[in-house]
């Protein structure tokens, strides 16, 4: 009698731990995801905060030429300083572009991480139910042809 309950018992165990493995593989994954999220969401703010640095220089850039074109007695319209300035403001707007777009793209695969191993921790759950519930019917199926036979 004993025998049995020992075999039942750890067939049981046995199920019940593969039940639980998946399910904490699971929760593992999602706190994963989340963490990939967060840092998603970091990484694009810092996009922001460097494309407005890269904006504010460029004003800077600007004024000192304007600064500088007037001490040297050239004026604001003089076709070179147009020039310049158009320069200056148009790479002040692509690294300002490049920038955030960087930061979008650091963003988006961090993001399509995350929810990867979400599906992974989906399967994992999945693969730790179906483990238990073969352990169950393998260990049910053994008992019976030992103990179920004889009677």
């Amino acid at each position: 009698m004993w025998p049995l309950a020992l075999a039942a018992a750890g067939t049981a165990l046995n199920a019940y731990g593969k039940y639980r493995a998946g399910d904490s593989a699971k929760k593992r994954a999602n706190f994963e995801a989340k963490q990939m999220e967060s840092e998603a969401g970091q990484r694009l703010a810092a996009s922001q905060r460097q494309a407005q640095e890269y904006e504010r220089q460029g004003r800077l850039q600007a004024s000192r030429a304007l600064a500088i074109a007037a001490a040297s007695g050239g004026g604001a319209m003089d076709p070179t300083v147009v020039d310049i300035m158009g320069d200056l403001a148009g790479e002040s707007n692509y690294r300002k572009m490049v920038a955030l777009y960087e930061g979008e793209e650091q963003a988006n695969k961090l993001r399509m991480g995350a929810e990867s191993r979400r599906e992974e921790g989906d399967l994992a759950k999945e693969a730790g139910k179906i483990g238990a519930l073969g352990t169950a019917l393998s260990g049910g199926t053994s008992l019976y042809s030992i103990y179920g036979s004889s009677r």
